[in-house]
């Protein structure tokens, strides 16, 4: 276990957090050097992609939640870091992870793009660098998400993003379709995001039953604002994919498996190129998983790949 493995398990008994946050973070610490290892990986890149020196440079920790990686690229020196995310549990938890470790983030912000957006202008802030952890799968309208994100629209800042919904890996896809389905039927006594739907279609709208549960249906992967705009212009949506689904609350998506070409066509109308990168598997398990493990490092393959790190340059900069 790495000094930063150990110092995070001694503190977290006595962070002050709340539970959903806890247990995530105890669910991290038996694999915590492979976590640490992939965000090292992931600054180490987006510094050598920087044109200014680490220590010149801001960086955007967009979806932070726990704040690991805004604690380690202030341990790496960045000049400026930006922590964000829209839940404030999740900026509680990394405020008092920073303090436990005796680090400091420059900025915490509890919002989204615009939020970010917004504080970046009124502080004369130009960031160098973005970066998001396992959210970018989560984001529910991603067009607008870049439009709205400090300096894209003038292809100035690099981004990196990692998602473990990588569209290469067939088991990957199976797995995490199987969770879509649980979410659009829900159990344990909470709704699933169908019954959400038809709800909202019966009680705002007045659907009689057939007609509710067919638009139940269509408008899968739509938040409430998107289901009420179809049905004034009276036009049945048709789901662009038949397993992604979101909760129709705040349009947050269960990570949602996207062709490559679509980040790629993505990215490009905002002059930005993608590189991805396949990520690899926790080789530090006892017993035959680790072998195992090693062999699928070497392989190599992107329809193995348990993640995947995209990477965003202006083509303008590409190397």
């Amino acid at each position: 276990m790495s000094d930063l493995s150990r110092r995070i398990a001694a503190a977290l008994p006595e962070l002050d957090i709340d539970s959903y946050h806890r247990r995530y973070l105890e669910r991290m610490l038996p694999a915590m050097d492979y976590y640490t290892d992939i965000y090292r990986h992931c600054l180490d890149k987006m510094a050598r992609l920087s044109d200014k020196k680490t220590g010149e440079s801001v960086l955007v920790d967009y979806g932070g939640g726990h704040g690991l990686l805004s604690l380690m690229a202030k341990a790496d020196g960045w000049g400026q870091v930006i922590y964000i995310d829209n839940n404030p549990d999740s900026v509680s938890t990394a405020t008092e992870l920073a303090s436990a470790l005796g680090t400091r983030i420059d900025t915490l912000l509890c919002g989204d793009a615009r939020d970010l957006n917004r504080w970046c202008r009124e502080h004369n802030i130009e960031p160098d660098a973005i970066m998001g952890m396992d959210v970018i799968e989560h984001i529910y309208r991603l067009d607008q998400f870049f439009e709205q994100l400090p300096g894209v629209q003038q292809a100035r800042p690099r981004m990196l993003f990692t998602t473990a919904s990588n569209p290469c890996n067939p088991l990957k896809c199976y797995r995490l379709r199987r969770v879509m389905r649980s979410d659009e039927k829900g159990g344990d006594g909470h709704p699933g995001f169908y019954a959400l739907r038809l709800q909202h279609l019966t009680k705002r709208w007045g659907f009689p039953d057939k007609k509710a549960r067919r638009w139940a249906r269509h408008t899968r992967g739509l938040d409430y604002n998107d289901i009420d705009r179809a049905v004034k212009e009276g036009i049945l949506p048709e789901p662009a994919d038949r397993y992604n689904t979101c909760d129709p609350l705040n349009g947050n998506w269960t990570e949602r498996i996207l062709p490559l070409s679509a980040y790629r066509e993505l990215l490009e109308t905002h002059r930005y190129g993608l590189s991805v990168e396949n990520g690899w598997f926790n080789s530090g398990h006892t017993g035959i998983k680790r072998p195992a493990a090693q062999l699928l490092n070497r392989l190599n393959l992107r329809s193995c790949a348990p993640f995947l790190i995209l990477t965003a340059e202006p083509i303008h900069r590409q190397r």
